[in-house]
């Protein structure tokens, strides 16, 4: 059976995916803490690493891809990017980092985009044309119709403190009940399976994955993928899914 993050003694909130569904790294070096030997996931494009003012202490992201130092969102002071980082080819961080919020992993959402800006924010980046009913939306560009949501800040920080998942076609965290849902991983025929109270997988399936074609059952796991995630509040199952 694979292994999960709970079983390594470093659980996610809302990733309770096999650790190999992950972009986990295994033990190495934290590029944040320095510390050697701790459970690690990679900063890359899409990541940043959160640097405190030293004149007005305010937290400011600086963007792992540029490594480039920028100016204090508050005071104007610059923020130089940490050497620890700027000198590592592959630079990580360590899971008590990563929960500590000193490390944000941006996520793609049903809602939109999620970087540590739109966190501090409280809008995603928004998609065009959304249409939904959880949250309060927001009009970010009316030529476009790019409709961003406004969501609260603390499931906005909690996603920027998950795991990434790998998936073909990029992730696209769910929504239920006003919360976040908790990854369970790429499911194929045993899962829903497993899942389905009649043994029925297959109509779990078309209920869990709201906008997949009706013949793809039987290419599930091989030309079609599906990620699948459960509520903790009300228990439903939602998926989207992809091809390779």
């Amino acid at each position: 059976m694979a292994t999960t993050f709970a079983e390594l003694g470093i659980a996610f909130p809302l990733f309770e995916a096999p650790v190999d569904a992950s972009d986990y790294v295994g033990t190495a070096n934290c590029c944040i803490c320095q510390t050697d030997g701790v459970h690690c996931f990679p900063l890359g494009i899409g990541t940043a690493v959160m640097i405190p003012c030293s004149v007005c202490g305010v937290v400011n992201a600086l963007d792992i891809d540029s490594k480039a130092s920028i100016r204090c969102r508050e005071c104007g002071e610059t923020i130089t990017f940490p050497a620890s980082v700027v000198d590592r080819k592959e630079p990580k961080t360590c899971y008590q980092c990563l929960r500590a919020g000193k490390v944000a992993l941006t996520k793609d959402t049903e809602f939109g985009m999620v970087s540590w800006d739109q966190a501090f924010s409280g809008v995603t980046n928004g998609i065009p044309g959304l249409q939904q009913d959880q949250f309060e939306s927001v009009m970010i560009n009316a030529e476009e119709d790019w409709v961003g949501v406004k969501l609260p800040q603390d499931i906005m920080f909690e996603l920027l403190r998950t795991p990434k998942y790998r998936t073909w076609q990029g992730e696209r965290w769910l929504f239920c009940c006003r919360y976040p849902m908790t990854y369970l991983g790429e499911w194929h025929h045993d899962q829903f399976n497993q899942r389905a109270s009649d043994g029925n997988g297959e109509s779990l399936y078309y209920a869990a994955l709201e906008d997949v074609p009706d013949d793809t059952w039987d290419s599930l796991g091989h030309a079609v993928n599906a990620y699948v995630f459960e509520c903790k509040q009300c228990g439903r199952l939602r998926a989207h899914w992809d091809f390779d």
